[in-house]
């Protein structure tokens, strides 16, 4: 039962809401587009829809009274105040067409014209009168201007005059009064006319002021969201421009990378065949062989070191997920001899230490290019430094505690503690646009934490240097725990 009352209850209020506000859409709001003259128009709207109401139950209260006393009623008749209904529902009507304002010159004129009658037929303190002439004042101010409610407030002190010394010199006294009007009374009306008028003046003046720094304000608010939308097109080009200048440079090195790994692959066939030959030919027992024995070593040691280099540079640009067992050591030595000439150029030692041969198994490409851009990185913070006191990156690897600790430590610029955070993000670099793409160390974080499950971490200092030390967990491999386990 409750829920059945309850629901009727908003039923009705959704109701009622609805035509409150079609009565506010059809009846009251006003159509001006300009933000003065539609407040004015809706106070004109307001006061001419509830005075129409007022009157219109007067008039059948008028109607109700002339019925029933007939021909001994002696109040206004019915016909002339339906009258008044009419000219306000025109005033109303005048006003919803857009001529708001010669309405509202027509409504002070007749408020003007009924409270000076009143004053004049039933003399100068009648209350009605003296209230109408106070509303008519206030009207004025907010409908028209303040300059047009002064006007007003002296015509009415010209009329209150006018008619009071009437009432003094002829001594006329009303018939609801006990006593004549004195000229004192006038100068009070007067005056309490005149500082309605100036309180009016005040409050109009400072709504006015009001709204005059609400628009400023929103005008400054607009300029600054219009500046704030242009800035934010003009970054956002820039940022699209970078963006696409990154993954253009992307392309290429995808594009080398395609291309390339044929290459290396067609070269490393050829050196084969040459290393297999020169192997034979310094075996064969030929007597003249033996003078340039010596050489043919040499040639030998140099085709393979390039075998070497060319699967250093494959590695790099491999992405199989192919795992192995494979040696942590053999494959940072491949990363310092891959890296060597750009080391030598900038006169920097690499130094390898390793406690002893540590073996794992997973994926053997992807940790070697881990080593390389760590080592890689740790080259490029000497660039453009002079005058240090160690040109040289210490590389270690041991083990603890089942887990291998890669350390790459260098002395050069070192990183500013407000960018520690942001150097292992997609496209972040502190390096020319021509020396760093902002991905190595983004790739090796996400290398170390899920294909090896282990962590990266940084000790830098500006000016001092920095120290990467990467820790990763050992992982027997699969043939030895297939046995153990049989």
């Amino acid at each position: 039962m409750d829920t059945q009352k309850n629901t009727a209850s908003k039923y009705f209020t959704s109701i009622f809401k609805k035509g409150i506000h079609l009565c506010y859409k059809k009846c009251i709001e006003p159509k001006s587009i300009d933000e003065d003259l539609k407040r004015h128009e809706l106070i004109l709207n307001v006061i001419l829809f509830c005075s129409i109401l007022f009157l219109l139950i007067l008039d059948l209260s008028v109607l109700h009274n002339s019925i029933l006393r007939g021909k001994y009623y002696d109040g206004v008749p019915f016909s002339l105040f339906s009258l008044i209904v009419l000219i306000f529902i025109g005033l109303y009507l005048l006003s919803r067409r857009g001529f708001f304002k010669i309405s509202a010159y027509i409504i002070i004129t007749i408020f003007y014209l009924g409270a000076t009658y009143g004053a004049y037929q039933w003399g100068l303190s009648l209350p009605s009168a003296l209230l109408s002439y106070v509303l008519i004042i206030i009207i004025s101010s907010i409908l028209i201007n303040n300059k047009f409610s002064f006007f007003v407030s002296s015509l009415i002190v010209i009329t209150i005059a006018i008619l009071g010394v009437k009432e003094v010199n002829h001594q006329i006294v009303a018939a609801w009064k006990t006593e004549p009007t004195f000229i004192r009374n006038i100068f009070e009306y007067s005056a309490f006319l005149f500082l309605t008028m100036t309180i009016s003046w005040l409050s109009n003046r400072e709504i006015e002021k009001s709204l005059q720094r609400a628009r400023k304000s929103e005008q400054t608010l607009k300029q600054e969201r219009d500046l704030l939308e242009i800035r934010i097109e003009e970054r956002t080009k820039d940022l699209k421009q970078i963006q696409l200048e990154k993954m253009s440079q992307l392309y290429r090195f995808a594009e080398f990378g395609r291309l390339s790994s044929g290459l290396f692959h067609d070269l490393v066939k050829p050196l084969t065949s040459i290393a297999l030959n020169i192997d034979e030919l310094s075996s064969s027992p030929n007597p003249l062989v033996g003078e340039a024995k010596k050489y043919l070593e040499n040639a030998v040691k140099v085709t393979r070191r390039m075998e070497s280099f060319i699967t250093a540079v494959q590695k790099q640009i491999q992405t199989q997920e192919t795992e192995s067992y494979f040696s942590l050591n053999a494959e940072i030595e491949q990363a310092i001899e891959l890296l060597g000439y750009k080391a030598q150029k900038l006169n920097i030692r690499l130094n390898f230490s390793a406690n002893k041969n540590i073996l794992t198994n997973g994926n053997p490409i992807k940790f070697n290019q881990v080593a390389t851009n760590l080592i890689s990185n740790a080259i490029d913070s000497y660039d453009g430094m002079e005058n240090k006191r160690s040109f040289e990156i210490n590389i270690s690897l041991k083990e603890k505690n089942g887990e291998a600790i890669l350390s790459v430590i260098d002395h050069g610029c070192g990183i500013p503690n407000e960018i520690a955070d942001k150097i292992f993000d997609p496209f972040f670099t502190t390096k020319l646009a021509h020396k760093g793409t902002g991905l190595g160390l983004s790739t090796t974080k996400s290398v170390v934490e899920k294909d090896f499950t282990g962590s990266i971490s940084l000790i830098s200092k500006v000016g001092k240097g920095s120290e990467f030390i990467i820790t990763i967990p050992l992982v027997a491999s699969k043939k030895n725990e297939s046995k153990n386990g049989a």
